[in-house]
């Protein structure tokens, strides 16, 4: 019984970074100095400072990459046509042109 009692206490600890995501993405200068810190010591890339860091390299990777636009064929092939048609949603005619 206080084995689970500590477990449960222990799992509302959680460790609370000074600096946030949105902090980091105005702050590119600081973003490389912690990311750079953060990968030359495994023990501080565990910390919540180093994860917000690294989730703000990850938001601006993906503003420098955008997605691709998928071509336009005209055919009904998307997923969730497929899987309308595969479960009945759909009738049997509206199934066969895409």
């Amino acid at each position: 019984m206080i084995g689970a009692v500590i477990v449960i206490a222990s799992g509302l600890l959680v460790q609370v970074a000074d600096r946030d995501i949105e902090w980091f993405d105005a702050h590119p200068k600081e973003r490389a100095e912690t990311l750079k810190r953060c990968h030359a010591d495994y023990r501080l890339a565990e910390t919540a400072e180093c994860q917000n860091a690294e989730a703000s390299g990850s938001r601006d990777l993906m503003r420098m990459f955008p997605p691709v636009p998928q071509p336009k064929t005209g055919k009904k092939n998307n997923a969730q046509h497929v899987f309308q048609c595969r479960s009945g949603v759909r009738s049997v005619p509206d199934c066969r042109d895409g």
